[in-house]
This record gives structure tokens, sequence and C-alpha cells, in this order.
């Protein structure tokens, strides 16, 4: 949401929300400290992951423990990968016509997120895989139950014997 004020100087002052909301979400906070001090590698690996995830392919468990390394522990992977899926998915919901890549640049670095990441991060957002994720992010969305077909007919009873009587 963009608002657009204008002062008494006669500037126009543009005020808009950020793609993950007004208040920032505990997964995206927690995952700020971790991410300064991850290699662009494994944050390659960890984002290719999550892409896979949001396409609708399975990820094990195996693949998260391969990245585990001395100075990063599994704890910390758990942070990060849910911190960047919550981030991709709160980007994700919004249309390509209402977030453009320099306002989620910006949003990127209001958030902290280190400078080195931004490019993948907008390349998930605004790349080629984004149309395989909107549509597997369609087709598993939870619907009401809907009717395939309807057969139906009226029975018009113009005299019966009931009818005889209330006539009478």
């Amino acid at each position: 949401m963009i608002i657009q004020v204008t002062g008494s100087t006669g500037r126009i002052a543009v005020d808009r929300t950020a793609f993950f909301g007004t208040r920032i979400p505990t997964e995206i906070k927690a995952l700020i400290k971790p991410l300064a001090k991850l290699d662009k590698q494994i944050f390659r690996k960890l984002l290719q992951m999550i892409v896979n995830a949001m396409e609708g392919k399975d990820i094990e468990y195996s693949q998260l423990k391969e990245l585990v390394t001395g100075e990063l522990n599994e704890e910390t992977l758990s942070t990060i990968y849910i911190g960047i899926y919550q981030l991709l998915k709160l980007a994700l919901r919004l249309p390509l016509v209402s977030l453009k890549p320099e306002m989620f640049k910006e949003d990127l670095i209001e958030l902290q997120i280190p400078d080195a990441f931004h490019e993948d991060l907008a390349s998930v957002v605004f790349g080629s895989r984004r149309p395989h994720i909107d549509d597997y992010t369609l087709e598993s969305r939870p619907r009401l139950p809907k009717l395939d077909s309807l057969k139906w007919r009226v029975d018009v009873a113009i005299s019966t014997s009931v009818l005889n009587r209330a006539l009478e």
C-alpha cells in the first residue's frame, strides 16, 4: 500500500507498507543474526532447497544435514531455513504488479539482510521460477468442496386427490 501525503511545503512524501507487513515476523527476526555469518555457497544451496519445497518437490532431512559444518549447527540452519522460507512466502503472496524489485531490495535493507543475498532472493521473487511456485501455490491451496454435476427436475402436479379435497 502506497500513501502519498502533500505537506505544507508542497512536497510529496511517499509512505508504503513493506512486503512483510507492518511488523517483522518472528521467523524473520530470528534469521537476521545467523544470516550475517552465513557463507554465500551454503545460502544458495539452502535457497535452492526452499525453492524446490515451494514448487512442491520433496526435501529430505539429509539434504539439510549435509550443510551442517563445524561453525554452523543444525539448529542455526533450521532457523535460517524457516526465516528465508517465511520471507519468500510473504514476498510471493503479492502480485508482481504491486511489488517492484527496487522496493523489495529496500525492504531487505530495512530487514538488515546482507547485501550479498539481495540478488539471489530477488531472482526467486522476480525470476523464471516464479510461475512454477505460483502454480503450485494455487494448486495446493485449501478449497471448499465443489459440485461436479447436478441433475434435477421439478414435478408439477396439476391435480391430485389431496388438491381436489382442498378445493371443495
